[in-house]
């Protein structure tokens, strides 16, 4: 047994709760008790860091519901880098298993949008596309050009209504505390990061056809086309000038 085997016992007691390898090590039976201290301390802080990344879950369920679910999640999803500002990407997922019935069946969601945040954070700075790249296209050129959301933009579709709710709690404001209802209607959001600033946007029907095409490789005419079809609720050239000036797009 060399100090490599103790270290990787150790680290798999810590964070596995796996102590059998680790016994080899111990003077004592006692000496193996200390290791829980070590894995208690280990999943507070990594509950700490869910606590960073997902602010706006923590807020709506507390303090003690948020410890609980996080510390379960710790458990079977340890972090896998070294860095933990990223950590938790399954998280939304495991509150929405761990929701059932529960009095907030719709914090999945609203994890969905601090995950979205924190990626647009966190993403790289490439350029975005601006009004003078593409001055020089006429709109018949322009219909058949590609355009791509900016890398730092998510396009989320939610089960539940809400939006509102989770920006309020987001920005931890006086505003959080103003009751909103909640209920199940789909929305559409756009968040991306410009100028160093994340943003956030509640689309209309046509913008999320319009988004969701653009995303999905289409080309600006037919993305047109498709938000056209789907709904009288706007002027797509709008919608792309703004989109444009808001830097949504990639170089």
């Amino acid at each position: 047994m060399n100090l490599a085997d103790y270290y990787t016992s150790f680290i798999d007691a810590v964070c596995g709760g796996v102590t059998g390898r680790l016994g080899a090590f111990a003077v004592s039976p006692e000496g193996l008790r200390g290791v829980r201290i070590h894995r208690n301390n280990w999943i507070r802080a990594m509950s700490a860091a869910l606590a960073s990344n997902y602010p706006a879950v923590f807020r709506l369920i507390g303090e003690s519901c948020f410890e609980t679910a996080a510390a379960a999640f710790v458990r079977i999803a340890p972090p896998r880098a070294r860095c933990l500002v990223g950590y938790g990407l399954e998280f939304p997922e495991f509150l929405e298993c761990a929701a059932g019935e529960s009095s907030t069946p719709y914090i999945a969601d609203v994890a969905r949008l601090d995950r979205a945040w924190l990626e647009a954070h966190i993403a790289p700075d490439d350029a975005a596309l601006q009004p003078g790249d593409i001055a020089q296209l006429d709109s018949s050129s322009l219909a058949k050009h590609s355009v791509r959301l900016h890398p730092s933009a998510s396009l989320l579709q939610t089960t539940w209504r809400v939006h509102d709710v989770w920006k309020a709690n987001r920005l931890d404001d006086a505003g959080a505390n103003v009751p909103r209802a909640v209920w199940r209607e789909r929305q559409s959001i756009l968040i991306w990061r410009s100028s160093g600033e994340i943003r956030d946007r509640l689309l209309t029907p046509a913008e999320a056809v319009f988004f969701g095409a653009l995303a999905g490789g289409e080309t600006l005419g037919s993305a047109a086309e498709a938000a056209i079809r789907a709904a009288q609720d706007g002027d797509v050239s709008v919608m792309f000038a703004a989109a444009l000036a808001s830097n949504a797009f990639e170089r």
